[in-house]
């Protein structure tokens, strides 16, 4: 009888007792685990060790050159990892061959022959990649920005409705991008790496607004 009561008594205070331990959910390989609520967050997934485990921001990009998946907080990150490939995301990129001048779209994905329409397979070093060329000064040449527009622009609530505002009134659509970007949060590197521009260029049109929110006392960067 006594220990049917004391059985009894350990399953109700069982059922009271908090568990000491808190159920983690990496957001990258999906592993979950338990670790003690006392210890705090944890620095790492113990199965794929990264420590962006639990970054609402993160997500897995892969690279279509050689295959690399990584992890990245970033809007687009400038380069893959493992290959060093700046055009990482591009389906497919341009080739010419260095034989015959011909040009053809290709996936260029690591270990597979490169062959020109013409010539056949080529060696390394017997074609070449089409460069990208980026217009620069995209960001420059609209009107100024005011403090109308600003006060304007923060009555509205929805981003493209903001953008819109800031070209009817003479900005650039880049401006227009950057700025409304740059007042929701974002910093300039990653607006940079968005818009697929130098960073220069991207802080030409926040210098300005960043100095006329200073002046109303809206925000101070200081």
């Amino acid at each position: 009888m006594r220990r049917l009561e004391r059985i009894v008594m350990q399953g109700q205070s069982g059922a009271v007792r908090e568990r000491p331990y808190k159920v983690r959910t990496c957001r990258l390989c999906g592993h979950v685990w338990e670790s003690r609520k006392e210890g705090g967050e944890p620095n790492n997934c113990p199965k794929c060790r990264t420590s962006l485990w639990d970054n609402q921001k993160v997500e897995l990009v892969s690279c279509r050159r050689c295959g690399h998946t990584w992890a990245t907080t970033m809007a687009r990150p400038s380069k893959c990892p493992s290959c060093g490939s700046k055009r990482w995301d591009a389906e497919t990129l341009t080739v010419v061959c260095g034989t015959c001048g011909c040009r053809w779209d290709s996936s260029l994905r690591k270990g597979e022959p490169v062959s020109c329409p013409e010539c056949g397979d080529l060696e390394p070093g017997g074609y070449r990649v089409e460069s990208v060329k980026r217009a620069r000064g995209r960001i420059r040449g609209g009107a100024p920005l005011s403090e109308g527009m600003l006060k304007a622009m923060w009555e509205m609530d929805d981003d493209l409705d903001r953008a819109l505002l800031l070209r009817n009134n003479g900005l650039t659509p880049e401006q227009a991008d950057a700025i409304v970007s740059f007042d929701r949060g974002a910093t300039v590197p990653d607006i940079a790496s968005r818009m697929s521009m130098p960073v220069s260029e991207v802080m030409d049109a926040v210098l300005p607004f960043m100095s006329l929110c200073e002046s109303l006392g809206a925000k101070s960067w200081s």
